[in-house]
């Protein structure tokens, strides 16, 4: 087999990075007497496990079609659940160290997760018969919400878990600086475009319309309404958003409205 130099591809990069990291996280007790220092080891772990999964490219994708990439997620979590479980029923009090450690190899593992959905998004675009496809933009009115109630929920989980290491204050700023943030930043870029991708597995909405993206099953669409040229769907939990999309702007024009048709729920 001839050697493929690394190439950037989002998900082989951050299975090189979650490679590192855990082993960066887990050095200390790994090999105490490790002749450089976690960071260095583990951005040469990085380099060798992204050189090494650009080799799989193929059982990468097939991998993430199974959807095998979500144990990415769980391997993330699981140490941060194990900290805060001995701490609840044990004596065991965890260092700044450990939490800060633990911290960077969960964020790192859901970032993987979902770059890992985004390339399934991708191969579905690649593979499946497109029904339809359209530009559309997101609600304002859920956009906002969702972005509050996903920060609280994180700030929630850091201060359950951190306990003294993070300060009600912080985590109060931190809070009003997101919503702060996220209202600027959504009167000043408009309505965030994304397209709308129907097909038979479920709606596949693609954030950038080039690359990536997430599906949303046929099941968890509450509502596919077509008034005259505008399209409006409604998506329901976990993550409820509404979209709207000028029909006009569909690839295929004269098919797309019988496309999203077929997907139409009663009221």
């Amino acid at each position: 087999m001839q050697l493929r130099p690394p190439w950037f591809h989002p998900f082989s990069v951050a299975l090189g990075l979650f490679v590192g990291t855990a082993v960066a996280a887990a050095l200390p007790w790994l090999w105490p007497d490790a002749p450089a220092n976690e960071i260095e080891i583990g951005l040469l772990v990085t380099l060798l496990g992204w050189t090494a999964a650009e080799q799989f490219r193929d059982e990468l994708d097939r991998a993430v079609c199974s959807r095998l990439h979500r144990s990415l997620a769980v391997a993330g979590v699981l140490p941060f659940a194990g900290v805060f479980l001995a701490e609840v029923f044990t004596d065991y009090d965890p260092t700044a160290g450990i939490i800060l450690r633990l911290s960077v190899f969960t964020v790192v593992a859901l970032v993987a997760t979902s770059l890992g959905s985004g390339r399934h998004a991708e191969i579905l675009y690649q593979t499946r018969s497109v029904r339809a496809n359209v530009i559309g933009t997101k609600s304002r009115l859920y956009e906002l919400p969702l972005t509050l109630v996903s920060s609280a929920i994180g700030v929630a989980v850091l201060r359950l878990i951190l306990g003294e290491f993070i300060t009600v204050e912080f985590l109060s700023t931190t809070l009003i600086g997101t919503l702060i943030g996220t209202t600027i930043g959504s009167l000043l870029t408009g309505n965030q475009e994304v397209g709308l991708v129907a097909l038979d597995d479920g709606l596949l909405i693609r954030p950038n319309k080039e690359s990536g993206g997430s599906l949303v099953p046929w099941r968890r669409i509450r509502d596919v309404r077509i008034d005259g040229d505008t399209l409006r769907v409604t998506r329901g939990l976990p993550w409820p958003m509404v979209y709207e999309a000028d029909l006009s702007s569909a690839i295929h024009p004269e098919a797309a409205p019988e496309a999203f048709r077929s997907q139409l729920r009663s009221p």
